[in-house]
């Protein structure tokens, strides 16, 4: 499979041919996080409000224990296509619906301490006015130690 490498700002982050998507990129000390872009003349009216994306822009304000955090953004143009990128804290873990799916069951005190985990992120998301519309398993990031959506 072809791939190239990008550098931005003091990240390097290896994609396939084509640039779409999420991706797992690294720093210059080996640190992992998440880089997301956002090709654009492909980004919905509907999800830009006065000029930006507003998944960049709601992600600059949440700092919280249970929700993935905010690392940095910017634009970029790679080969004359012009992208804003979002950058997030890297998860080490799994999807909750893929362990669901698996037949994992959880005992009563870590789902009560998952559940307790996603209610504190929601309850902090909500006071800044943002509300999840729909929440499924498929959005839950898990792991053993620290519970986080």
């Amino acid at each position: 499979r072809a791939s190239r490498a990008v550098l931005i700002a003091h990240i390097t982050a290896h994609f396939a041919v084509r640039i779409s998507g999420t991706y797992r990129v690294v720093d210059d000390h080996g640190k992992s996080y998440f880089m997301k872009f956002f090709e654009d003349d492909r980004v919905p009216e509907k999800l830009i409000n006065q000029g930006e994306i507003l998944e960049i822009a709601l992600s600059r304000r949440v700092s919280h224990k249970n929700v993935i955090s905010y690392v940095s953004d910017g634009t970029i143009t790679i080969e004359g296509k012009n992208y804003h990128y979002l950058i997030t804290e890297f998860f080490h873990g799994v999807l909750l619906s893929e362990l669901l799916n698996e037949g994992k069951i959880f005992p009563y005190q870590e789902a009560r301490g998952m559940m307790c985990g996603i209610l504190n992120g929601l309850r902090y998301l909500h006071s800044l006015h943002l509300n999840h519309i729909q929440l499924q398993s498929h959005q839950l990031l898990y792991f053993q130690a620290i519970h986080s959506i």
